[in-house]
């Protein structure tokens, strides 16, 4: 059901709504890399480089398979 409304708010341009909703998302699955990096997304999107910087952070220090961490390295320095 979340997914369902975060989708929703994601294709109606409601990033503030998205980010709700994924905060809830990752609370109830704090491990799941894809999710960490689509709110870090919304959150660069909205302007809050500090929160998209946490997420980012926590995707390098766990290093999870499939996601090039080199390029999240040079996002998260250049926020």
């Amino acid at each position: 059901m979340l997914r369902n409304l975060l989708g929703i708010a994601q294709r109606g341009g409601h990033s503030r709504d998205a980010v709700r909703y994924l905060d809830v998302i990752v609370a109830l699955n704090a491990d799941s890399a894809t999710d960490r990096l689509n709110r870090a997304s919304v959150q660069m999107q909205r302007g809050n480089h500090a929160a998209a910087k946490e997420d980012l952070r926590w995707l390098l220090d766990h290093e999870p398979d499939g996601i090039d961490l080199e390029r999240l390295r040079e996002l998260y320095q250049s926020l």
